[in-house]
Formats: structure tokens, sequence, C-alpha cells
């Protein structure tokens, strides 16, 4: 909602709502992709509905532990490993930076902006996000291959505006909004060959 005042007095405010509106839907995008629940919305890795999923369990409550990011890695199934990447919770930072294998070598890499090199964490990609779980609480790291989640893009996105809605008040309504869904490929685990093993495209830690 915004007053006519402004868009009277400043000619590039339609342009900057606009950008504005369009930059939320692509963090909601991303947000439901992660943690929707799939009523109105698409299904997200993080849904309890996502039987394909596998949950480890943390050696210790509310920490990140080398041996976890192990268990993790073994059960992401091989075919994933060169596509795969973390997700961490923006509170996850400090911990997962500080990690060290037992040869005190750190099992994080900061990576290099100028030069293109992306943060890793175990060798394999690393995304620190504000749309999950915070530390110690399920989701706060998740290993997923996002080539096992499937986006079906509808319609839009539409921006628009209407001045009828709040008349007498002197305000403009801006929306926008568009048509997608999204859901993971993989329903149940994947039992490898020796009929005990289970690996997943999506692995969450408890």
């Amino acid at each position: 909602v915004v007053t006519d005042t402004l868009l009277r007095n400043w000619s590039a405010a339609t342009v900057i709502i606009g950008n504005f509106l369009r930059q939320a839907l692509v963090q909601a995008e991303d947000a439901a992709f992660l943690k929707g629940n799939g009523v109105g919305k698409p299904t997200g890795i993080l849904d309890l509905s996502n039987t394909g999923a596998i949950r480890v369990d943390r050696a210790t409550v509310t920490q990140i532990s080398h041996s976890d990011l192990l268990i993790m890695l073994s059960k992401l199934s091989v075919e994933s490993v060169g596509k795969a990447k973390w997700v961490a919770h923006q509170t996850t930072l400090p911990a997962i930076m500080g990690l060290k294998d037992e040869a005190g070598n750190l099992l994080y890499n900061a990576g290099d902006v100028t030069r293109g090199i992306q943060p890793s964490l175990l060798g394999l990609p690393i995304s620190f996000t504000g749309k999950t779980a915070p530390l110690g609480t399920v989701g706060d790291l998740m290993l997923v291959d996002f080539s096992y989640y499937l986006i079906k893009d509808g319609s839009g996105p539409y921006l628009g505006a209407s001045e009828h809605v709040h008349f007498t008040s002197n305000k403009t309504v801006f929306k926008i909004f568009e048509l997608v869904d999204a859901k993971p490929w993989v329903t149940a685990p994947l039992t490898l060959e020796d009929g005990v093993t289970q690996v997943s495209p999506y692995v969450i830690l408890k």
C-alpha cells in the first residue's frame, strides 16, 4: 500500500516498487521451495510429507559436528555427489566455519568471490539462508541435489495496481502474483543393490 502523495511526487516510485515486489516474489519462491507445506504453495524439501528425504540424528543436541557431516554425506546418493549442495541457516555459520577434522584441518572453505569460487564444506558448495530453521532445529543443515526437485512455472508474474481499495484514503495498492508449483521428485529413499542401504538426494539434519 503506497500513498498517492508519494506516487505523484516521485516519478520513479512505480519502477522501484515493481522491482521490490519482484525481489520479494523470488524470496517467497525460495522459502516455499525449502519449507512449503504444499497447501496453496509448493511442497518444500523440509516438508514432513516429503518421505523421500533421509533425516539424520545429530551427534550432539543443538550442535553440528564433523561426524554429522560424514553421516549425511554417506546418506546422499552417489549420483548426486557432484551436483548436491549444502543449505544452512545463517545462525549455523559460526559453528560451520569452526568445524575441523581429526587432524585439525578446517572443513569450511570461504572461497573467493573475485575468482568465482563458491564457499564449500567438505568440498561441496554451501549456501546460507534465513529461510529455514535456526541452529539446533530440524533442517538447520541440509544436503540437497536440486536436480531432483521439480519446478513447474505457470503463468506470470503479474504486477498490478489499484486505486480503488483505499480510494478514500488516497492510497494505491500494488500486488504481484504468479502460478508456480514444485515438489521433491523422489518420494521414498532409494535402496542400493545390497538391499539394505538407503540413500536420497535430500538429506536433512534432525
